[in-house]
Protein backbone atom coordinates (compact mmCIF):
# COMPACT_ATOMS: atom_id res chain seq x y z
CA UNK A 1 0.00 0.00 0.00
CA UNK A 2 1.22 3.69 -0.64
CA UNK A 3 1.00 5.58 1.99
CA UNK A 4 0.04 9.65 1.53
CA UNK A 5 2.95 12.05 2.86
CA UNK A 6 -0.24 14.63 2.61
CA UNK A 7 -2.62 13.46 4.96
CA UNK A 8 -1.52 9.67 5.64
CA UNK A 9 -4.33 8.02 3.60
CA UNK A 10 -3.28 4.47 2.79
CA UNK A 11 -4.00 4.41 -1.41
CA UNK A 12 -3.57 1.30 -3.87
CA UNK A 13 -0.04 0.20 -5.05
CA UNK A 14 -0.69 1.30 -8.37
CA UNK A 15 -1.96 4.76 -7.49
CA UNK A 16 -0.44 8.29 -8.72
CA UNK A 17 -2.80 10.38 -7.01
CA UNK A 18 -4.28 10.25 -3.65
CA UNK A 19 -7.63 8.91 -3.05
CA UNK A 20 -8.13 11.23 -0.15
CA UNK A 21 -6.74 14.49 -0.93
CA UNK A 22 -6.00 14.47 -4.42
CA UNK A 23 -1.76 14.78 -3.98
CA UNK A 24 -0.12 13.35 -6.56
CA UNK A 25 2.45 10.83 -6.03
CA UNK A 26 5.86 11.07 -7.34
CA UNK A 27 5.09 8.47 -10.47
CA UNK A 28 1.87 10.68 -10.71
CA UNK A 29 3.63 13.68 -11.37
CA UNK A 30 5.78 12.32 -14.34
CA UNK A 31 2.13 11.31 -15.76
CA UNK A 32 0.18 14.29 -15.88
CA UNK A 33 3.32 15.83 -17.45
CA UNK A 34 2.99 13.36 -20.05
CA UNK A 35 -0.43 13.62 -20.19
CA UNK A 36 0.13 17.65 -20.46
CA UNK A 37 2.72 17.47 -23.76
CA UNK A 38 0.40 15.54 -25.48
CA UNK A 39 -2.74 17.65 -25.24
CA UNK A 40 -0.59 20.60 -25.90
CA UNK A 41 0.83 18.84 -29.45
CA UNK A 42 -2.92 18.01 -30.33
CA UNK A 43 -3.79 21.10 -29.61
CA UNK A 44 -1.34 23.09 -31.83
CA UNK A 45 -1.93 20.32 -34.85
CA UNK A 46 -5.80 21.26 -34.35
CA UNK A 47 -4.66 24.88 -34.99
CA UNK A 48 -2.76 24.14 -38.01
CA UNK A 49 -5.62 22.18 -39.19
CA UNK A 50 -8.19 24.79 -38.38
CA UNK A 51 -5.66 27.25 -40.43
CA UNK A 52 -5.63 24.73 -43.62
CA UNK A 53 -9.48 24.68 -43.18
CA UNK A 54 -9.80 28.09 -43.83
CA UNK A 55 -7.89 28.34 -46.92
CA UNK A 56 -9.81 25.31 -48.34
CA UNK A 57 -13.14 27.28 -47.25
CA UNK A 58 -11.59 30.79 -48.65
CA UNK A 59 -10.81 28.55 -51.66
CA UNK A 60 -14.01 27.40 -52.35
CA UNK A 61 -15.26 31.04 -51.58
CA UNK A 62 -13.32 32.86 -54.22
CA UNK A 63 -13.80 29.42 -56.85
CA UNK A 64 -17.43 29.90 -56.49
CA UNK A 65 -17.54 34.04 -56.92
CA UNK A 66 -14.96 33.28 -59.72
CA UNK A 67 -17.10 30.88 -61.71
CA UNK A 68 -20.32 32.96 -61.78
CA UNK A 69 -17.79 36.15 -62.68
CA UNK A 70 -16.39 34.42 -65.26
CA UNK A 71 -19.90 32.77 -66.61
CA UNK A 72 -21.34 36.47 -66.78
CA UNK A 73 -18.38 38.06 -68.10
CA UNK A 74 -17.86 35.31 -71.20
CA UNK A 75 -21.40 36.25 -72.37
CA UNK A 76 -20.93 39.65 -71.73
CA UNK A 77 -17.38 40.05 -73.89
CA UNK A 78 -15.36 41.72 -70.26
CA UNK A 79 -11.84 41.08 -69.90
CA UNK A 80 -9.64 39.14 -67.53
CA UNK A 81 -10.59 40.97 -64.67
CA UNK A 82 -13.51 38.88 -64.08
CA UNK A 83 -11.62 35.65 -64.17
CA UNK A 84 -9.21 36.46 -61.16
CA UNK A 85 -11.00 35.26 -58.39
CA UNK A 86 -11.05 31.52 -59.60
CA UNK A 87 -7.50 32.52 -59.78
CA UNK A 88 -7.10 33.09 -56.33
CA UNK A 89 -9.53 30.85 -55.11
CA UNK A 90 -7.23 27.86 -56.73
CA UNK A 91 -3.94 29.90 -55.22
CA UNK A 92 -5.48 29.37 -51.76
CA UNK A 93 -6.54 25.66 -52.31
CA UNK A 94 -3.12 24.92 -53.60
CA UNK A 95 -1.42 26.70 -50.34
CA UNK A 96 -4.48 24.52 -48.12
CA UNK A 97 -2.72 21.18 -49.65
CA UNK A 98 0.64 22.47 -49.45
CA UNK A 99 0.01 23.17 -45.45
CA UNK A 100 0.16 19.37 -45.28
CA UNK A 101 4.11 19.57 -45.91
CA UNK A 102 4.86 22.83 -45.16
CA UNK A 103 2.60 24.47 -42.49
CA UNK A 104 4.24 27.88 -41.64
CA UNK A 105 4.86 29.25 -45.24
CA UNK A 106 1.94 28.28 -46.56
CA UNK A 107 -0.40 29.35 -43.88
CA UNK A 108 1.89 32.64 -43.65
CA UNK A 109 1.27 33.27 -47.38
CA UNK A 110 -1.92 32.68 -47.33
CA UNK A 111 -2.75 35.24 -44.33
CA UNK A 112 -0.54 38.07 -45.98
CA UNK A 113 -2.57 37.06 -49.66
CA UNK A 114 -5.80 37.25 -47.68
CA UNK A 115 -5.02 40.36 -45.60
CA UNK A 116 -3.85 42.10 -49.02
CA UNK A 117 -7.45 40.62 -50.44
CA UNK A 118 -9.23 42.18 -47.79
CA UNK A 119 -7.86 45.96 -47.21
CA UNK A 120 -8.23 46.10 -51.52
CA UNK A 121 -12.11 45.06 -51.07
CA UNK A 122 -12.23 47.70 -48.23
CA UNK A 123 -10.82 50.42 -50.70
CA UNK A 124 -12.88 49.27 -53.38
CA UNK A 125 -16.02 48.71 -52.37
CA UNK A 126 -18.30 50.70 -50.32
CA UNK A 127 -19.32 47.90 -48.04
CA UNK A 128 -16.03 47.88 -45.90
CA UNK A 129 -17.29 47.33 -42.25
CA UNK A 130 -19.31 44.46 -43.99
CA UNK A 131 -15.88 43.30 -45.21
CA UNK A 132 -13.83 43.73 -42.63
CA UNK A 133 -16.93 41.60 -40.62
CA UNK A 134 -16.33 38.68 -42.86
CA UNK A 135 -12.26 38.52 -42.71
CA UNK A 136 -11.29 39.17 -39.09
CA UNK A 137 -12.64 35.51 -38.02
CA UNK A 138 -10.69 34.17 -40.93
CA UNK A 139 -7.91 36.19 -39.99
CA UNK A 140 -7.76 35.37 -36.70
CA UNK A 141 -7.25 31.75 -37.49
CA UNK A 142 -4.68 31.90 -39.46
CA UNK A 143 -2.87 34.30 -37.19
CA UNK A 144 -3.43 31.64 -34.04
CA UNK A 145 -2.27 29.24 -36.03
CA UNK A 146 1.14 30.65 -37.12
CA UNK A 147 1.97 31.45 -33.71
CA UNK A 148 1.29 27.76 -32.88
CA UNK A 149 3.37 26.49 -35.56
CA UNK A 150 6.70 24.88 -34.45
CA UNK A 151 9.02 25.34 -36.85
CA UNK A 152 11.82 22.75 -37.20
CA UNK A 153 15.33 22.98 -37.73
CA UNK A 154 17.14 22.14 -40.64
CA UNK A 155 20.00 20.27 -39.90
CA UNK A 156 23.41 20.35 -41.48
CA UNK A 157 25.29 17.01 -41.86
CA UNK A 158 27.94 19.07 -40.16
CA UNK A 159 25.46 19.96 -37.08
CA UNK A 160 25.35 16.19 -36.61
CA UNK A 161 27.80 14.74 -33.70
CA UNK A 162 28.88 11.32 -34.70
CA UNK A 163 28.64 8.84 -31.91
Amino acid sequence: MKVCKTCKGQNHPSAYRCRYCNTLFPTGQKIVAQRRAKTKAIDDKKAVWNAAVVLYVVGGIFSIIGLFSSVFSISRGHGFLFHLPIIIGVVFIGLAIWSKSEEFWSILIGFILYSLIGLFLILVSSFSFFIIILFLPFEIYLVMAILKIKRKPKLKPTDVLDA
